[in-house]
């Protein structure tokens, strides 16, 4: 009888757990449910503003479209589309910016290209130091200390090529 009771007692906890299971499964579809209706209440509202804000607006007709440019042309003078100039952002004329960080920006620009000259500069007294070194090498008749400065020249510099002015003494 002992082992008959605590087989029904199990009998009944399993039977107690799988209810348990069920009824949160239930609860879960509910919420899920819930959840589905809620998505879709909040998409019709967004379908209802932008219907609400393109009736604001009204649609251009075929005749403004044919007439007006889009954003990167627009129409001279004679009538005639051509591709707008577009001015690159700078920070300096930003009127949304405070006028201590416009200054701040118009001087950081100016280093820029202060710097970006004086790269190009040196690196062109460089190339035409070497490539001098390299052309008397070659009219002394000293090709392997030609081919030294070009390989020198080619590792400092990879895009590097000979001047016009190489080409022409060569000939």
């Amino acid at each position: 009888e002992a082992k008959q009771n605590t087989a029904f007692a199990e009998t009944e906890r399993v039977r107690l757990a799988a209810e348990k299971a069920t009824a949160e499964a239930k609860a879960l579809e509910l919420r899920k449910a819930d959840l589905d209706a809620y998505e879709q209440s909040l998409i019709e509202i967004a379908q209802d503003l932008e219907e609400r804000e393109a009736a604001l607006r009204p649609d251009k007709t075929a005749a403004d479209l044919i007439w007006l440019p889009d954003a990167d042309t627009e129409v001279d003078e004679k009538g005639k589309l051509r591709p707008r100039k577009k001015e690159p952002y700078l920070a300096e004329n930003d009127k949304r910016l405070p006028p201590g960080e416009r200054e701040l920006a118009r001087q950081n620009r100016l280093r820029r290209e202060v710097a970006e000259a004086e790269s190009a500069a040196s690196r062109t007294n460089m190339v035409s130091a070497l490539e001098k070194s390299c052309r008397e090498a070659e009219a002394a008749d000293r090709p392997l200390t030609a081919a030294y400065v070009r390989a020198a020249l080619k590792s400092l510099y990879p895009d590097w090529s000979p001047s016009p002015q190489k080409k022409e003494e060569t000939k």
